[in-house]
């Protein structure tokens, strides 16, 4: 019976977790079965919430009415009271009764039958009222009061109105309206006296309150655990509990059915468990044989990890389907990771190589994982920076369960790999020594020798012996041999200079040798002796052969003489090319260079020594266009033409000269006064109007002038040229094929230009450039639905400066777009800001300009913002998206859209665009420009355009928004004619971020309205 012994304890685990699992499933049918049967009780008491709710604001609504008629009627009598609210009667209502009472005493109520006794009721003195008919006067809101016991009979719930008449001094308190709704037809038209009624239900809040009130209808369910629903008055709220007739016992109806089918479950899990017992007692005999073989392979695993250590070797494998690996502590230590036992992976191995051998490492691995076998050397960079020279070896094989999986192993060859390159870098270096002496000696055909002053032998190389002309098989030479060789003419005083050396112990001296075809060389030897400690004394030299260096002195002499006749005809070849350089090679008139060196000439005196000098900077008009459709032929030819017609028109003594590639310059005295320069400048100005015939072609262009004059010495040439070039600017500017004169308000005006741009970038980098906001309301709730953001230049010295201040010059800058991106991140960040204080400001609209849509990485920059959906609109001029040829605005707009960015047109009817383009670009608002909203106050054609414009937009299902609505006039009229949005001073003007908020909490535009 040993094999029972197995089966027992699983038995029993199995009989343990049954029950266990029993209870649980029991306690969760009977959870699920309360939940189901609260919400079916939750969704009864929804609709008498509902019912309730619906009923209670119906009477109350008939009553509004009543209210804004006493507002204008305050002298209103007991017969015109009874006759307006007769008619409230008439619809199906719980109402019972309506009471006026002016300065809070009751003298008007209908019906007067059965009511009349609260005539002359004085609210301020009954207990019972007095509070709910104080605070609707205070808080000049409905107040919802009861059930209450009536002066007249029975129950009710009062709703007490505050009636506030127009005055001089603004609102005057009139009264109360009280009206009465029966608390039986209420509780009988919501259902709650319904006998059919399969919930028990109580309603707590006496007077609105809510939870925090009485509780005046049905039993008490607080102990029931019932479920609740907020009934939500015009003033405060109830709350409804209700629970089964009968309780929550009807949820475990079922519960015995489920408890029989477990038990029936559990029986069928307990055989398998017996059948099994067997099994398990054969399978213990197995472990304990496992047990035996796991010892022994523990006492191997040990003797491996000694030998690891040892040896600083780290381990590694690698499953090839998951790419997981498991490394020992050696290999984290090697890669430059913790050795905290964590699963590591391919790319923990590849993020540790070194960037330069990345690519052959995983080269390597790869080949390896094919045939098998893997071996490979590379760098790991550790976090701190160290390198380390890793050497890597694996083996593939396939597991017991069918894994195919690597196993290696790593260790640090720094150290070898060090001092293998240090001992190659000083071979190379050796060698590359000894590589370049033998190059220079060859290249320098230097002979070396050195003397043993013991014996006085000496030891000559290959290249000694070629310079003697001796034979090159002997090294070992005699001082006799060389005296011999030297020519007798230098011996003495080559052995002289030897002499010297001596005492200085350095040798030089240069002198002829004689050689044995009778041929004569120049020789120039040098030496330094050598003592050193425990040495023979010697010398070292070298020879080399000087002949050419002799032979090339004289004819450096030779040459000095035919270099002195070639000068001078290289002066007369200067003179050519001076004049070359100073001149332009097509026109022939002097060029830039030679216009710097004749302005530098005449800053002490002027032009020509008179004190004064005009300069006329002259600029081709439409050159380009001739260049780009006839040629650069054409071109050249017009340039002639050009030339031709400014010298014709100059004096002769005036200065002509090209500077640029269609650019000319004419310099002349300014001591005859501006009207001569005037005609001399309309005249070259009508002359180069005159048409150009070239190859049959009739060529027309003119000439933009700028005029400077300066007069007084010394004169600034350097301003002259700016302030030509000023005018010049200002002569295009204003249509070009014309002439201006510099002037100082022409400066001040480029100063000021200058000082503004200097400022807008300024601006940018101290973020100068803040958001201001409009809002924009509904046009019949007068919510506010959106803010529009508008740049402002918070200037440090001259404060808020309107866009007109700054955008022209930014265009100029090209910084338009920095500027949108700013107003649009600030208007992000202040959204945020708004929906945390719980300021509803459901969206805000942003300028986008041309240049920005242009923009090829816009759309990877509003990826980044994250932008929520419906939350961003971008407002486009009618302009932007009527250009079809500029793919890269409608692909952008496009993407704009997908990113839940909806597209506005602004300033419309004041452009160009067609219906056809508003269909193809479906913008989620189109902005009336306020030029034609503000005439409709007496214009009705002006009317009569809007409403066309208004039905084009609802036709396309667009949202029209009106800007400059000015009066609240404004605002009636655009809503009748079906404006959805309105914007302008009526309402709110352009304000801060922070006033903004003030406005959101204050709603100080509704009481404009």
């Amino acid at each position: 019976m040993a094999w029972l012994k197995p089966m027992v304890l699983p038995a029993l685990i199995g009989l343990a977790v049954l029950v266990a699992v029993g209870l649980f499933v029991d306690r969760q049918s009977t959870y699920l079965a309360e939940e189901r049967m609260r919400a079916e009780v939750l969704a009864q008491a929804s609709l008498i919430r509902a019912k309730l709710e619906g009923n209670i604001n119906s009477n109350i609504q008939l009553v509004r009415g009543l209210v804004s008629t006493l507002t204008t009627e305050p002298e209103m009598d007991q017969r015109r009271f009874s006759a307006l609210v007769s008619s409230l009667f008439e619809e199906h209502s719980q109402l019972r009764s309506v009471a006026a009472a002016p300065d809070l005493v009751v003298s008007m109520t209908y019906p007067f039958d059965g009511n009349d006794r609260a005539i002359g009721l004085d609210y301020r003195t009954n207990e019972q009222q007095r509070d709910s008919v104080l605070r609707a006067r205070d808080t000049g809101k409905l107040v919802l009061a009861g059930p209450v016991e009536l002066v007249q009979g029975g129950h009710g719930f009062i709703g007490r109105f505050p009636v506030f008449t127009d005055g001089p001094a603004g609102g005057t308190f009139w009264g109360i309206v009280s009206a009465v709704v029966d608390v039986g037809r209420l509780y009988a038209d919501s259902g709650l006296v319904d006998p059919a009624l399969g919930i028990d239900i109580s309603i707590t809040g006496r007077d609105a309150k809510g939870h925090l009130g009485e509780r005046f209808f049905g039993p008490d369910l607080t102990r029931q655990n019932p479920v609740t629903a907020d009934v939500v008055l015009p003033s405060g709220t109830w709350e409804i509990s209700a629970v089964p007739k009968g309780g929550w016992v009807a949820a475990h109806k079922d519960a015995w059915m489920l408890r029989l089918a477990l038990l029936a479950a559990g029986a069928l899990i307990l055989l398998p468990i017996i059948i099994t017992g067997r099994l398990v007692g054969e399978r213990q005999l197995h472990f304990r044989e496992l047990k035996a073989r796991e010892a022994a392979l523990h006492r191997l695993s040990r003797r491996l990890t000694l030998a690891l250590e040892t040896s600083q070797v780290g381990v590694w494998e690698m499953d090839l389907v998951t790419q997981e690996q498991i490394w020992d502590d050696r290999m984290n230590e090697l890669n430059g990771y913790p050795a905290d036992g964590n699963e590591r992976c391919y790319a923990h191995w590849v993020n540790s190589l070194h960037p330069d051998d990345r690519e052959r490492a995983k080269a390597d691995f790869h080949a390896g994982l094919r045939r098998g076998s893997y071996r490979s050397e590379f760098r790991s960079i550790a976090p701190d920076g160290q390198m380390r020279h890793i050497r890597s070896v694996g083996t593939v094989y396939t597991d017991a369960d069918g894994h195919r999986k690597i196993l290696g192993v790593n260790w640090d060859v720094t150290t070898d790999v060090t001092k293998t390159a240090e001992l190659k870098a000083r071979e190379t270096e050796l060698v590359q020594v000894t590589r370049r002496l033998e190059l220079a000696l060859e290249a320098s055909k230097i002979g070396v020798w050195e003397l043993d002053l013991a014996t006085g032998l000496e030891t000559w190389d290959l290249r000694m012996n070629q310079l003697y002309g001796l034979p090159e098989h002997d090294q070992t030479r005699t001082h006799a041999q060389w005296r011999d060789a030297v020519h007798p003419g230098d011996l003495d005083r080559a052995e002289a200079d030897f002499a010297r050396m001596l005492p200085t112990g350095r040798y030089e001296s240069t002198y002829r040798v004689r050689l044995a075809d009778g041929s004569v060389r120049h020789i120039r030897s040098v030496g330094i002796k050598f003592d050193e400690p425990d040495a023979k004394e010697r010398v070292i030299g070298v020879n080399w052969d000087v002949t050419a260096d002799v032979t090339l002195n004289e004819d450096l002499r030779l040459a000095k003489q035919a270099t002195e006749a070639h000068n001078r005809e290289l002066d007369a070849a200067r003179v050519r090319i001076e004049y070359n350089a100073l001149h332009d090679s097509l026109t022939g008139l002097p060029n830039r260079r030679y216009l710097d060196e004749k302005l530098k000439a005449m800053e002490a005196e002027g032009f020509g020594d008179r004190g004064s000098v005009a300069l006329l900077h002259i600029d081709l008009d439409r050159f380009k266009q001739i260049n780009d459709t006839m040629g650069h032929a054409a071109g050249d030819a017009m340039l002639v033409h050009a030339s031709s017609v400014l010298l014709a028109n100059c004096g002769w003594e005036d200065f002509v000269a090209r500077i640029g590639g269609d650019e000319f310059v004419v310099l002349t005295s300014a001591n005859n006064g501006d009207i001569y320069l005037g005609t001399l400048a309309e005249k070259i100005v009508t002359q180069m109007r005159r048409p150009v015939n070239y190859e049959g072609h009739e060529v027309r262009f003119g000439v933009s002038i700028g005029i400077a004059a300066e007069r007084g010495t010394p004169i600034d040439c350097k301003r002259l040229l700016i302030n030509a070039d000023i005018a010049l600017y200002r002569a295009k500017g204003r249509g070009r094929n014309r002439f201006e004169f510099f002037s100082e308000a022409l400066q001040a005006e480029v100063v000021k230009s200058k000082r503004v741009a200097d400022e807008i970038l300024a601006g940018l980098e101290r973020n100068e450039f803040i958001a201001f906001y409009q809002p924009q309301f509904d046009a019949h709730t007068h919510d506010v639905v959106g803010v529009e953001a508008l740049a402002r230049w918070n200037h440090p010295l001259e404060g808020i400066r309107a866009p007109y201040a700054f955008l022209p010059m930014a265009e100029e800058l090209n910084v338009v777009s920095t500027i949108d991106r700013l107003i649009l991140e600030q208007a992000l960040g202040d959204l945020k800001r708004w929906r945390a204080k719980g300021l509803q400001v459901p969206r805000a609209s942003v300028n986008v300009s041309l240049r920005r849509l242009h923009d090829e990485d816009l759309i990877r920059g509003l990826r980044e913002l994250e932008i929520e959906p419906g939350l961003i609109s971008f407002e486009l001029v009618e302009s932007i998206y009527l250009d079809e040829s500029d793919a890269i605005v409608g692909w952008n707009i496009d993407q704009i859209k997908e990113l839940g960015i909806d597209v506005e047109i602004d300033d419309f009817g004041t452009g160009y665009a067609s219906i056809v383009s508003l269909q193809k670009l479906r913008p989620k608002r189109l902005k009336i420009d306020r030029q034609l909203v503000h005439p409709i106050l007496t214009d009705q054609a002006q009317r009569r355009l809007l409403v066309s414009i208004i039905e084009i937009g609802k036709s396309m299902n667009i949202e029209v928004v009106a800007e400059g609505v000015e009066t609240m006039e404004h605002a009636r009229i655009l809503r009748d004619l079906g404006c959805d949005i309105l914007q302008g001073y009526a309402f709110a003007k352009p304000l801060s971020a922070r006033e903004l908020e003030n406005l959101l909490f204050a709603q100080t535009w509704r009481k404009a309205g």
